[in-house]
């Protein structure tokens, strides 16, 4: 705070033994005099084993200099994807199953298959997207196994999206595509990391283009992008 006005606020997660930073927002007019220091210094946490990862604007060179000297380095490119549906290429067909009702058994594998991807699941944004209408959750089977699983929002975006191996993720991809129900006007959005070239030339061959790019940095190589696609970089 300054003269009773707020200046700048921070705000990350714990998840067993990885740290996550949410926000981090600083008044332009004071920015470069340690104000987004001083913040990520009260959120950060560290223990034995723990890592730190964060997103950020790409086009922020500060930001990018600020968490450097935290020991975060970029790894990854994450753009913002997004598509007319109605001037998407023909979706191929592919030999899934979809399921929209998932029960204790399949919420338990979905938590074990994050922990896998992302190092720690995240049961407590689950169990807010499993009560509420705006998110659909599709869990998506080949000859009766579960290979993956997606959520669509109401306003069609796609994520978080997982599956049990790299070979899945463009059919499963292509079952979300299929599932996001267009509304005219709308588009169908998602984060698309690049570290998973054969998804992201997928997806731009289909017709999706970049709107906005932004970078994953952190001090350890997680998640695994080739079968993980996030649903929003203030959680990952």
């Amino acid at each position: 705070w300054k003269n009773n006005r707020i200046i700048g606020f921070a705000g990350a997660y714990v998840n067993g033994h990885q740290w996550y930073l949410s926000w981090l927002f600083v008044d332009p007019k004071l920015q470069d005099k340690g104000v987004g220091r001083t913040l990520l210094e009260k959120v950060w946490r560290d223990k034995k084993g723990m890592t730190h990862s964060l997103s950020t604007f790409v086009y922020n060179p500060q930001a990018v200099g600020l968490y450097s000297r935290f020991g975060l380095a970029p790894l990854c490119d994450l753009p913002w994807l997004k598509a007319d549906p109605e001037k998407l290429a023909p979706l191929p067909a592919t030999k899934l199953v979809p399921v929209d009702k998932l029960n204790r058994s399949d919420i338990k594998w979905l938590h074990e298959l994050e922990q896998k991807i992302r190092g720690y699941s995240h049961p407590q944004h689950w169990r807010i997207w499993l009560d509420n209408k705006p998110f659909k959750i599709y869990m998506f089977k080949k000859n009766g196994r579960r290979v993956g699983y997606c959520m669509i929002t109401n306003d069609m975006q796609i994520g978080p999206l997982g599956v049990i191996s790299k070979e899945f993720m463009i059919d499963v991809m292509t079952e979300a595509i299929r599932f996001t129900q267009p509304k005219k006007g709308s588009k169908i959005m998602l984060w698309c990391p690049t570290l998973n070239m054969p998804l992201y030339k997928y997806l731009i061959d289909l017709g999706f283009r970049v709107d906005e790019f932004e970078i994953f940095m952190s001090d350890s190589p997680y998640p695994d992008w080739r079968r993980y696609v996030p649903a929003s970089l203030a959680i990952l």
